[in-house]
């Protein structure tokens, strides 16, 4: 519960919603924020409210049918967010960036289409309300926001517990996992990545066909999973069997590597090992010496044939100098480090593993394609589970660096902080995943 009393503020302004009565004419909602003057960030919150409301109109297909959208500032009743029809109470995100407070308005809001609209069964099927949640709120944080991405923090957390092998199928029963802690990923991460997944596979316009489609059927009405797996399947005309089997009944992983790469009289010979279970189209770009880029693409239905390998030849004459799977991360491939093949690796000191040279060479082709220019200073070493290792490097003041780094394949996890002479932290990375890159500005 909660009460507006004349020290409270209250930020009103319209939002459009779309045509909802199909005259022609866009229709328009209220959309508000309510909060305590000491709350600076929620200042912000109606616009933020505005935002929302109108994205989610547009994105799902299915137009705002109430009369006003409300998000109310309730610090020290609750610390995140919770959602109501037609409201949300949030904490007051007290020194939080202005994204933050936007993020947790935004996905709130958003629970207005499921589960309140499309009445899924959030109990027992979490990743129907709040994975589908997640994708919405994610891309209209990107629309918000130019540049951010919300994928690939979607993809890490998710990625991050399929690597342990203890993540439990999403056709569980949201309430019956062996590991309540795994509800995050098993609720809101997986399910998010598999709608950005699903997206790529089938390219934009086919998939908001099928997913706004399935929205406007079901609004209003109470939809199983079939529900959702079926208008799928009969909106695309593909059997997509595979793909719901394959991530919602069972918990395989992909993992497609690079096994070879091969020039010869006839071309360059590159084989593709299917090194998971779970089957997906591999998408390959390859790139010439020449800086020429060409696109291939293995079927999934190869792979449904219960086939391991594949290969996929070059034409002689075009020499190839890297070759890269999945280059977009479309798809939430659980090692990276094998999805990447570069000739200039081999220049690097043969006791690096392969794994560790590829990765060098592909993420520092990353920074500076982003203007930075190689210092090759590489410092090498081993680090145990759970331990650390401290390295010293002579910066220049006033100059921006980027340091990168890259473990093997038995590494799920590695963090990076770099800190002056007095131990404070000038910059770090610290998420769940195997190649942390920082940037800062050398004191």
């Amino acid at each position: 519960a909660f009460s507006v009393t004349s020290a409270s503020s209250w930020d009103v302004t319209r939002t459009p919603v779309g045509d909802r009565d199909g005259d022609g004419s866009p229709e328009y909602t209220r959309a508000e924020a309510i909060f305590r003057p000491q709350y600076e960030l929620w200042r912000e919150g109606a616009r933020y409210a505005q935002h929302s409301t109108a994205f989610h109109s547009n994105h799902t297909g299915v137009p705002y049918p109430y009369s006003h959208a409300t998000a109310v500032e309730g610090a020290g009743i609750i610390g995140g967010g919770m959602e109501e029809p037609m409201m949300t109470i949030i904490g007051g995100y007290d020194g939080a960036n202005d994204r933050a407070l936007y993020g947790v308005i935004n996905h709130e809001l958003a629970h207005n289409w499921v589960p309140m609209i499309v009445n899924t069964d959030e109990r027992r099927r979490g990743w129907m309300d709040e994975g589908t949640t997640d994708f919405n709120d994610a891309v209209a944080s990107a629309d918000m926001y130019p540049g951010y991405n919300g994928k690939f923090g979607e993809f890490s957390s998710y990625i991050g517990l399929a690597r342990t092998g203890h993540e439990g199928a999403l056709m569980r029963y949201s309430d019956h996992l062996d590991t309540p802690g795994h509800y995050g990923v098993h609720a809101y991460t997986k399910p998010g990545s598999l709608l950005f997944t699903l997206r790529s596979m089938l390219g934009e316009d086919v998939f908001y066909r099928a997913y706004q489609g399935y929205l406007q059927t079901w609004a209003f009405k109470h939809p199983k999973p079939w529900d959702f797996f079926n208008y799928f399947n009969e909106s695309t005309g593909q059997d997509l069997d595979w793909f719901w089997q394959t991530w919602y009944y069972e918990t395989w992983t992909l993992d497609q590597t690079i096994e070879s790469v091969t020039p010869g009289s006839g071309g360059t010979e590159i084989v593709i090992r299917d090194a998971g279970d779970a089957p997906m189209p591999t998408r390959l770009t390859v790139t010439t010496a020449g800086g020429e880029t060409l696109e291939r693409e293995i079927p999934v239905t190869h792979w449904l044939s219960g086939t391991r390998t594949a290969t996929v030849t070059i034409p002689a004459g075009q020499e190839v100098s890297q070759v890269e799977i999945d280059a977009d991360i479309e798809f939430p491939d659980i090692h990276r480090w094998n999805n990447f093949w570069a000739l200039e690796a081999e220049e690097l000191p043969e006791s690096l593993p392969l794994s560790v040279r590829n990765g060098l060479v592909r993420f520092r082709t990353a920074v500076v394609e982003q203007g930075y220019q190689l210092d090759n200073v590489l410092l090498t070493g081993a680090v145990g589970r759970g331990a650390s290792d401290i390295n010293a490097l002579s910066l220049e003041g006033g100059v921006e660096y980027a340091i990168i780094a890259v473990c093997d394949e038995e590494c799920t996890d590695i963090d990076l902080r770099i800190t002056n002479a007095a131990d404070s932290a000038l910059a770090e990375d610290v998420n769940p995943d195997d190649n942390p890159i920082i940037e800062f500005t050398a004191p």
